[in-house]
């Protein structure tokens, strides 16, 4: 096609010059079709651009980091996509809104305690952590905290073993920790509700929305689910299980293990089905819709979607490797709530996939992406890098009816004290301004005699 191309270039050349060669290519058929190749290749390309982005970790210019521990490690966002929450790794905790103002911030002494875990309530009112304090090597210090949207510690208790992992009920009403020795549920009030014994670590932790369902796997290859009163629902041992998540509605649950396998049971424990992943996945991260009917896994390489059913559905591949950041970290892999999208960082790649596993959008970033962040219908994400956050639209995601009520708008008590936003960013309108200014030739030269 390029070769005939050229040759119908040399002809016009030999009979009109250059500037017919310009003419009679714009009145011709071929060059309609170069306008659609512009709109194909330029435009797509450009498609993801970030609403704005902050540079957090500025905010905290009095830090003398000499441990080299300042720097983006956890990201959430409420089901709205209205409040983003954002925490360094040394103790740092930022609340934003959609507009990139920095609400509230707690900033991180320079002696501060390093977070363990970090997560957001669906609503975007409360924030559930773990901590380790400075101190004795062999008695370090360690706590679990509950905060309200304003960044004020509702309560904490101390822990005798590091907790890696936490789950907040939307209304805050709940909170739950994993640990080396326990699971443990609290109430908004800092009461301990009750403690579930464990025999090793809880290294994966999920809870259905209304906190009916609480569902964890160890390190000493167990599984379990766990009712709102502590109460073991069922327990079954899995080879090597690496992460387990739970429907919003509370009735399935996926899990991976380290050896290539997904399981689909019911929230009774009843299994339903099970799959081999691809050669060569070892950290298989796993994503359920609100109402189990979209299971999509991210192996090394690529993103598989499948039905309830266990139907493989869609398969994308991709020549990026799994991208491991910190041991604890902000996911780098998440399905919206309603299944629609999934959201996948490959080191310095940002990818959008829509339900059919079709690539919806992507952007590059100038260093290694640190962990991602979705709303509950796609058409809100976030993403950070160790500096910097990421707030984007998904220009693909369509407004639809929902049963999720959006959360409220952050509010901080103290407007004076706002942190002005953070830097905009806009879509370049170049490519359109192509395609007009050489349709406007069209016309004109269409139009000469």
């Amino acid at each position: 096609m390029t070769f005939r191309f050229m040759n119908y270039i040399k002809r016009l050349r030999q009979t009109e010059g250059i500037g017919g060669v310009i003419i009679n290519f714009i009145n011709s058929p071929k060059f309609l079709i170069f306008l659609l190749l512009i709109a194909f290749i330029i435009i797509p390309a450009q498609a993801l651009s970030p609403l704005w982005v902050s540079n957090l970790t500025e905010i905290d210019q009095d830090i003398q980091d000499t441990s080299g521990a300042h720097f983006l490690l956890f990201l959430a966002i409420s089901d709205g996509g209205r409040t983003i929450a954002a925490a360094s790794f040394d103790g740092s905790i930022y609340l934003m809104n959609e507009n990139g103002e920095v609400l509230q911030n707690i900033t991180a002494e320079n002696e501060s305690s390093e977070i363990l875990s970090f997560s957001l309530s669906s609503e975007g009112n409360f924030l559930a952590l773990s901590s380790v304090g400075p101190g004795p090597t062999s008695n370090l210090p360690k706590k679990i905290i509950l905060m309200d949207k304003n960044c004020e510690e509702l309560w904490n208790h101390p822990t005798r073993t590091f907790v890696y992992d936490s789950k907040v009920s939307s209304d805050g009403l709940y909170s739950v920790f994993g640990s080396y020795e326990n699971i443990t549920c609290v109430d908004r009030d800092g009461s301990i509700l009750w403690n579930y014994p464990v025999a090793a670590q809880v290294i994966s932790l999920d809870i259905s929305d209304d906190f009916e369902y609480i569902v964890a796997v160890t390190n000493d290859q167990k599984a379990f689910c766990l009712n709102r009163s502590g109460s073991v629902v069922w327990e079954n041992k899995f080879r090597s299980p690496y992460d387990i998540k739970i429907s919003a509605d509370g009735n399935y649950v996926c899990l991976t293990t380290y050896l290539r396998k997904m399981y689909l049971m019911e929230s009774t424990g009843t299994p339903l089905w099970n799959k081999t992943l691809p050669p060569g996945t070892k950290f298989a991260k796993s994503g359920i819709s609100y109402n189990g009917d979209e299971i999509v896994v991210r192996t090394t390489g690529a993103v598989l979607g499948y039905d309830r059913s266990g139907l493989l559905r869609w398969n994308y591949t991709t020549e990026y490797q799994q991208s491991l950041t910190h041991p604890i970290s902000a996911p780098i892999f998440l399905l919206s709530k309603d299944g629609r999208y999934s959201v996948v960082a490959a080191n310095d790649s940002l990818l959008i996939l829509d339900g059919e596993g079709n690539e919806t959008g992507s952007f590059s970033f100038d260093e290694k992406i640190q962990g991602v962040a979705i709303s509950s219908d796609g058409s809100k994400i976030a993403a950070i890098t160790s500096n910097e956050l990421y707030y984007f639209d998904n220009p693909d995601a369509k407004l639809k009816d929902s049963d999720i009520t959006p959360d409220e708008t952050l509010q901080t008590t103290n407007t004076e004290e706002k942190t002005q936003p953070a830097t905009q960013t806009k879509q370049s309108s170049l490519p359109v301004l192509i395609i007009i200014f050489s349709i406007g030739l069209a016309v004109f030269f269409q139009g000469r005699p």
